[in-house]
């Protein structure tokens, strides 16, 4: 496997060369001196843990190395806002759909080719997901017809597999409009929205003199 990620890497971006091949550089620095210090601290203990008891940041557990998804957290920690909190019956409501499994989705828009930036958004996603015992799904927000095209649908489905990660469905954004449509107009009537009518130079005036 490892052989053939190779032969594709080097088909699209060219053979690796003397930089791909040295080992990576560390933060800091790698001089003599900083090691001499480290070592004069204290030396390497348990899982990446000097012997004054301090865990190196850079240092991988044994779980890190087998699980790669280790590193991510099983709960996050958001803003909290009143307004934001789920009710207890819509957390009901969730739970009846979903069976109370993790749901993720990776949702790019398929104006142009995946970037490195893409790969960890997929890796928290999908790993989160994975972690979890969840799905991730696999959401083309396709809302600008003007700069999409198929070609990169087609590689993104590519580059999502390529690396490793298996989304439990497809879908696009364009598939609920109408439906995306309908809770606009419900989140008007209960004011919790607005249509705004300013020109895009009005809006570049007042995002200028940060105005609301």
């Amino acid at each position: 496997a490892l052989a053939e990620a190779e032969r594709q890497i080097a088909a699209r971006i060219g053979p690796r060369t003397a930089e791909d091949n040295a080992p990576p550089r560390k933060p800091g620095g790698s001089s003599g001196n900083a090691k001499k210090k480290k070592n004069a601290k204290g030396g390497e203990g348990v899982n990446g843990e000097t012997t004054s008891g301090k865990r190196d940041p850079t240092a991988e557990t044994e779980e890190e190395t087998l699980d790669p998804f280790a590193g991510i957290p099983s709960t996050f920690e958001a803003r909290h806002l009143d307004v934001m909190v789920n009710s207890e019956e819509l957390i009901a409501d969730q739970n009846r759909v979903t069976g109370g499994r993790v749901m993720t989705r990776f949702p790019p828009e398929p104006n142009g080719y995946l970037h490195i930036g893409h790969a960890k958004a997929m890796f928290l996603d999908f790993g989160y997901a994975r972690k979890m015992g969840g799905e991730c799904v696999l959401r083309f927000d396709d809302t600008n017809p003007e700069t999409e095209r198929q070609e990169y649908i087609d590689s993104i489905e590519e580059m999502v597999r390529w690396l490793g990660h298996e989304p439990a469905r497809v879908t696009y954004s364009s598939d609920y409009f109408e439906k995306l449509y309908e809770l606009c107009v419900e989140l008007i009537r209960r004011d919790k929205a607005y249509v705004c009518h300013q020109t895009g130079a009005e809006i570049s005036r007042d995002r200028e003199n940060m105005l609301d």
